[in-house]
């Protein structure tokens, strides 16, 4: 009887805490995700994915350089051979720290267009990145085990934010 009566407090006490976390749930926050993409002249491409909380950000964002960043929460690039065939993906910022020395990132959410300076993707031996000024030329940077930079792509047209998808995040 005693072991019964412990067993129902037991389940009454979990139910109370469940019922608790379900009513006090922090509210979520609205963010904003974008996608942009790149193409090169003989057919690379790059596809970039970020978001950023709508509530907290200014009408420009600028981001550059490790560390925290003031308004982006995350941006992936993911690099595409000719054939279609994705060879490399960086996740640049991730929880709104920047992974990278050399990264920059512009865009102006009233246009909703990126612009100015931008260098995207990796950092070391074996890595691509994407680097130049919007309108003006765009490079797709391979680094060489030795450290040596080539370009293996370049475009002096930019494709722009392609679509824009609003959600809820939660925190």
């Amino acid at each position: 009887m005693v072991t019964k009566k412990i067993l129902i407090n037991i389940i009454v006490c979990t139910l109370i805490a469940i019922v608790s976390e379900l009513i006090f749930i922090p509210s979520a926050e609205a963010m904003t995700q974008e996608s942009f993409q790149w193409t090169g002249a003989t057919g690379y491409s790059v596809r970039g994915t970020f978001s950023y909380d709508e509530n907290a950000t200014t009408k420009i964002i600028s981001e550059q350089g490790y560390g925290k960043t003031d308004n982006l929460q995350s941006l992936i690039v993911t690099f595409y051979h000719p054939s279609g065939k994705p060879i490399h993906q960086y996740k640049n910022v991730v929880n709104g720290e920047s992974q990278g020395n050399y990264f920059e990132f512009n865009l102006d959410t009233n246009t909703q267009q990126l612009f100015g300076n931008i260098d995207l993707g990796g950092e070391q031996s074996g890595d691509i990145f994407l680097k130049g000024t919007i309108d003006r030329q765009l490079s797709l940077i391979a680094i060489e085990s030795s450290g040596k930079e080539h370009i293996l792509d370049h475009s002096l047209s930019y494709q722009g934010i392609v679509f824009k998808i609003k959600g809820k995040k939660s925190n």
